[in-house]
């Protein structure tokens, strides 16, 4: 397992499903993150009734401070242990919006997913 560098921590992103069929049991997902972020992982914990997926990516903080972000968009295929059919997709809590804005905290504040 790889340490996180000081001052990274873990950050919960927003995602879009790209494609789902209800008889496979995999999702297409978008998300992105700015040049400060590395997708880490996808989790995604299933019901009988609902799948909740969440999009964690590791974020490194800018040295000496901000400035323009550069957005990198990524695809991923998520595995389910079996097709969606009629469960609820649900989108988990985010940390950071896709404008970068903090939402619920934001990178800066502590980690949420140390």
């Amino acid at each position: 397992m790889a340490l996180l560098e000081p001052g990274a921590h873990f950050v919960s992103v927003p995602w879009t499903l790209v494609e789902s069929d209800p008889a496979d049991p995999r999702l297409r997902i978008h998300c992105r993150g700015d040049e400060h972020m590395e997708l880490d992982r996808v989790d995604a914990q299933e019901t009988p009734t609902q799948v909740f997926v969440t999009v964690l990516m590791r974020w490194s903080p800018p040295a000496g401070g901000g400035g323009l972000a550069s957005w990198q968009q990524h695809e991923v295929v998520v595995s389910l242990s079996s097709p969606l059919g009629t469960r609820e997709l649900v989108h988990t809590p985010v940390d950071v919006d896709t404008t970068g804005e903090p939402a619920g905290g934001g990178p800066s504040a502590p980690p949420l997913y140390p």
